[in-house]
């Protein structure tokens, strides 16, 4: 119901979903699986799969998840008797880091290690460790996969996941200098990975992809200080195999590979052309790694039913295990001096670096490779499938034609009920999307009950194209912005735009264009508004708009993040609308923020967190000014209800909401968050669980302003003094709705401070009060 902050993570489906399936299938029969998936699918409340699970499996999910549990307990505890049978490996290990602290790589003269490490707490990337444990930093950010080889002391070639030409992430390879983090480019698009160098170091050996789901084994010779790199040179391609972890031979001979094809994953050998199977069974087998003078190649395989290291004799081909643990070991690297074996180590925190001694004498004989589980986790109650059943499942699918987004057509309507100009509306809602994300759109319909009109709100976002698209038409009723006051018909027929953007992994900027055409007409009798105050008459016309909107982000969280903890965001946005534009009415509004987020040196998770906002406009419609400025409003429930994101917006805590209003407005938010509690708490399946607890301090400071002459209102000019401030904090929930939406259920209290720099506190400030609210979303 939510995506656990313990290892493993977002994980946990993948390792645990899909034998769960198979638990129920056996303990229930297929009719009890077909009859769940069913009434579920069929539910209009689709958060409640208990009710339906009760019904089919007798039990409800807790109860299922609990015999589940017990039976993968019974499972692994005969696993690990025998194990224990065996004498059990003991390594030393050197991290306690957790995560995925993987692919260890010895540096050259064997004092340190170089791996990955992709943790909860702070940034991936290459750390370095020494033989002691001594952790000696992170090398340089890696955020995107990271596999890599090293070239000596100073220089690394990396396969990293980058935006490539706005589409997709691809891996590339990069020659990256390790102590400043300078990187060249090495391959352009081609999808690469698992990098091996030749022993001189002058070539890299890697896994390409070519289309249409296959891959060939590629050699490139690297650049010297100048220059580019060679051009690729393909050594290895089998039409359905696919290729992994290239390991080239201390003579540059040979080169090892894990190979998959025809549902097995084995090594191979690469020598002058030819290709040698090494290991023949169900086990899989990986990442091969070569003894510096070249007599063994170990490698990581779970024949045994837990992943371990064994190793292929070059000069007899015999197998040998050489290592016998309880949880897993994956990823060997042999020392320079081939006396010490490196390899990743498995636990209840996730992965962590170990060592062993390179120790012949103590590897054990090669047990016979376990077959890959395929009983159920209990008996089944169902017969087997017959061989030509299986057959005929296993044929070939047919040849596909053009994309068509079937898939983006509506599977779901929901009630919606809400509240227009005039009184209650009561509609439905639906949206789609397709599974390649070319197309998205939504929906929704009402009948507004006392203005006895249909109203509707339709958008649509492509992604098939650069810039991005965007179109929305809607219609509502609305009271009317200026005198005489009357119900008006809000129709924006069409306003669209396209978004242009630079987008790497790390960082995004966005550019979008746009434009809107809005059209208000009086509800009713036609209206005489001359008689309307001047200063506040709004008679029926058009309102075309141009837009351009700016933003930048590298703000960063991380699994053990209460919010953004480095980089910042900006945004800017402007709109124009006058004669011409094509407008009856004449106006334009600027606004723009900065915010910027600091994680406390020596500590874990506490954020030190600033924005600064402010705006400028001419002109309104109707007289209304066009920025206000309060306390916390509460949220739309209609938004709650269709789970829509909560926007980011301007707060002056301990004033009332609204209370300040300009044609300017400044302001600035100072936040100090800092984690409280982890509970972790749901019940059953229920569409809401509590994940953790944090608070923050704040000080706000702001103040609205005219800034020359307009009409429908008057204030004074923007002064600093005359800023007002507020403090406060808040206790919030980070929450998560309907199994996917996350955000923060913020309980705040709140008292306005006054003028502060004019010396005025709350006793002279007529708008300062103590405030006390409850809302959704991130302050900012």
């Amino acid at each position: 119901t939510n995506q656990p902050l313990e290892w493993p993570r977002g994980h946990a489906p993948y390792l645990l979903g899909g034998r769960f399936v198979e638990f129920l299938l056996a303990r229930s029969g297929p009719a009890a699986l077909r009859g769940f998936i069913a009434e579920q699918g069929s539910q209009l409340w689709p958060w409640s799969p208990g009710y339906a699970a009760e019904r089919w499996f007798a039990a409800d999910f807790p109860t299922l998840w609990e015999e589940f549990g017990a039976a993968l307990q019974r499972r692994y505890a005969a696993e690990l008797e025998a194990i224990r049978a065996r004498p059990v490996t003991a390594p030393r290990r050197l991290t306690a880091r957790g995560g995925e602290v993987t692919r260890p790589r010895w540096a050259p003269g064997g004092g340190s290690l170089v791996y990955l490490d992709r943790g909860p707490e702070e940034r991936a990337g290459l750390r370095r460790v020494d033989l002691e444990g001594r952790d000696l930093g992170r090398l340089l950010p890696v955020d995107v996969h990271g596999l890599f080889a090293l070239r000596g002391e100073r220089q690394a070639v990396l396969a990293k996941g980058q935006v490539w030409r706005e589409f997709r992430v691809y891996d590339d390879l990069y020659l990256v200098e390790l102590d400043g983090g300078r990187e060249r480019r090495l391959t352009d698009g081609e999808r690469a990975t698992d990098p091996t160098l030749t022993p001189d170091g002058a070539a890299v050996v890697y896994v390409a992809r070519i289309g249409g789901g296959e891959l060939e084994l590629r050699r490139r010779a690297l650049p010297g200080d100048v220059g580019a790199a060679g051009p690729a040179e393909p050594l290895l391609h089998r039409p359905g195999a696919q290729l992994y972890d290239p390991a080239v031979s201390p003579d540059g001979r040979r080169i090892a590979l894990s190979i998959q094809e025809a549902g097995r994953r084995d090594l191979w050998l690469l020598e002058e052309g030819r290709l040698t199977r090494l290991t023949d069974d169900d086990a899989i087998d990986l990442q091969p790694a070569w003894t510096p003078d070249g007599r063994w190649l170990l490698f990581a395989s779970d024949r045994g039913g837990v992943f371990n290291l064994h190793a292929w004799s070059a000069e007899t081909g015999t197998l040998r295990q050489v290592t016998n643990v309880e949880a897993g070991a994956l990823g060997p690297a042999v020392s320079p001096d081939g006396r010490t074996i490196a390899f990743s180590t498995y636990g209840r925190q996730g992965y962590d670096l170990a060592l062993i001694p390179f120790d012949e004498a103590s590897w054990l004989e090669e047990a016979t490779p376990s077959a890959p589980p395929s009983a159920p986790i209990v008996d089944p109650l169902i017969p087997s499938v017959a061989p030509e059943a299986r057959s005929r499942g296993a044929e070939a699918p047919s040849r596909g034609g053009p994309y068509t987004p079937t898939t983006a057509l509506p599977t779901f309507w929901l009630p919606t009920w809400s509240a227009d100009g005039s009184g209650a509306t009561y509609g439905l809602f639906t949206a789609g999307a397709d599974v390649v994300g070319l197309h998205a759109w939504q929906a929704q319909g009402w009948w507004s009950v006392e203005s006895e009109t249909l109203g509707y709100a339709a958008s649509y976002v492509g992604g098939w194209s650069w810039p991005a698209l965007d179109l929305l038409s809607e219609r509502i009723v609305e009271t009317s912005p200026g005198e005489p006051l009357r119900l008006t018909s809000a129709w924006t027929p069409l306003a669209g735009g396209a978004t242009f953007t630079v987008t790497r992994v790390e960082r995004a900027l966005a550019l979008r264009l746009g434009w809107s055409v809005s059209r208000w007409t009086s509800l009713g009798n036609p209206v005489d508004a001359s008689a309307a105050p001047p200063d506040h008459r709004f008679e029926d016309g058009t309102l075309s708009e141009a837009t351009f909107a700016a933003s930048y982000a590298d703000a960063r969280r991380y699994a053990w993040s209460i919010s953004s903890e480095e980089g910042r965001r900006l945004t800017l946005r402007a709109r124009l609308a006058g004669q011409g534009t094509g407008s009856d009415y004449d106006l334009w509004r600027a606004r723009a923020s900065w915010s910027e987020y600091l994680r406390v040196p020596s500590t874990r998770h506490v954020v030190l967190a600033t924005r600064l906002s402010g705006g400028l406009a001419h002109g309104s419609l109707g007289g209304s000014p066009p920025y206000t400025l309060g306390g916390v409003t509460s949220p739309d429930p209609v938004d709650l209800f269709l789970l829509q994101a909560f926007p980011v917006s301007d707060q002056l805590r301990g004033y009332p909401a609204g209370a300040m209003a300009g044609n300017g407005v400044a302001l600035a938010n100072l936040e100090l968050r800092f984690p409280i509690a982890t509970p972790s708490a749901g019940r059953s399946t229920w569409p809401l669980f509590l994940r953790r607890v944090h608070g923050a301090l704040f000080l706000d400071a702001g103040e609205t302003f005219v800034q020359g002459t307009e009409r429908g209102y008057a204030g004074p000019d923007f002064r600093w003094d005359a800023l007002r401030f507020g403090a406060g904090a808040e206790l919030r929930l980070e929450t998560v709705l309907a199994y996917w939406l996350m955000t923060d259920l913020r309980l705040g209290v709140a008292r306005g401070l006054g003028r502060l720099l004019r010396g005025e506190g709350p006793a002279d400030d007529p708008l300062a009060t103590w405030q006390a609210y409850v809302t959704f979303g991130p302050s900012f």
